[in-house]
């Protein structure tokens, strides 16, 4: 952008980049790579442990006991985690301004 003469809108590309799009969509990434295989891994050792059926045979439903609990952990945890992304990415930004053009953080 200084090749151009539009080092003042690297600041507003970034925030707005990684506020609307890249922050959303890289914590869905990692949390699905990591939280979805974490969930598929306990769910089939239950199975294969004949733990589903327990509860089966119990009158308890599965669905309500092993799967609910992770699925509200997550609507409370991925927006959280969206904010922190966005907000390490803007300081990561401003680091690099200010190692490139000498922009300070009050003025990022």
């Amino acid at each position: 952008m200084k090749r151009y003469g539009a080092v003042q809108l690297v600041v507003d590309i970034v925030v707005v980049a990684f506020t609307r799009e890249l922050g959303p969509l890289l914590t869905a990434i990692v949390v699905s790579g990591r939280s979805g295989s974490a969930f598929s891994a306990e769910i089939g050792t239950m199975v294969v442990t004949e733990e589903i059926d327990a509860l089966r045979t119990m009158a308890i439903d599965p669905v309500e006991l092993v799967l609910a609990p992770k699925y509200l952990g997550a609507m409370i945890a991925v927006p959280c985690l969206t904010v922190m992304s966005s907000a390490f990415a803007m300081l990561a930004g401003a680091g690099f301004m200010f190692l490139s053009q000498n922009i300070t953080l009050p003025i990022f």
